[in-house]
């Protein structure tokens, strides 16, 4: 091989080798804690976990207003979603009650079912079998 040939070839590895580099870091993988948000002017990360359990309340909120939303998409999930939380759904229990007419023959058969298993879920913790 030719002197000028290993020299275009070293010359396109390294501009290669630029292009991904430049390409990871501008999609972001330059970041030791990708998704953490900073106040801002100074570099105190704002930490929001909304499965803890002091976040409880705001979680259930969250999830029965995607229940009452238009989207029946997100109203089947967020049924779902609290039939899963089992007992820790029982403040929004009485609410989920009254949507079970809800118009949507899935999301209605999600929020039945997640009645189901938030009662059953009642039940077993305070000792009533199930």
């Amino acid at each position: 091989m030719s002197k000028q040939t290993i020299q275009y070839a070293v010359l396109g590895i390294a501009l290669l080798l630029i292009t991904v580099y430049l390409l990871l870091y501008f999609l972001g993988f330059n970041q030791e804690r990708p998704g953490v948000r900073y106040t801002a002017g100074t570099g105190t990360p704002i930490a929001y976990d909304i499965h803890a359990p002091e976040n409880k309340d705001d979680k259930l909120n969250k999830i029965t207003d995607m229940v009452l939303g238009e989207d029946m998409g997100r109203a089947y999930l967020g049924a779902v979603a609290l039939g899963r939380m089992g007992a820790d759904a029982e403040p929004k229990l009485k609410q989920l009650k009254l949507l079970k007419d809800h118009p949507n023959e899935n999301v209605r058969g999600a929020i039945i079912k997640s009645i189901e298993q938030i009662e059953a879920d009642i039940a077993k913790q305070s000792g009533g079998g199930g």
